[in-house]
């Protein structure tokens, strides 16, 4: 898994959840003077789980679903 993910590869693993029906994910978009240092990177919603999820979370769940970084 790489450092960072561009926002083209980011939005083919959501893309790539949704179509195996493994996650819902939508992006939140948030003032960030109300969001903490520690949820600057929680700004997805899952509404297969109905919990907030990271990009990391967010990789890592495609990535070991099957899904590759182009």
């Amino acid at each position: 898994m790489k450092d960072k993910y561009t926002v083209k590869e980011i939005n083919s693993a959501i893309m790539f959840l949704k179509t195996k029906n493994i996650a819902h994910i939508e992006y939140i978009y948030l003032h960030r003077e109300f969001l903490s240092a520690k949820d600057t990177e929680r700004i997805m919603y899952d509404h297969a789980t109905c919990s907030h999820v990271s990009v990391k979370e967010v990789i890592s769940s495609a990535i070991e679903s099957g899904w590759e970084c182009e």
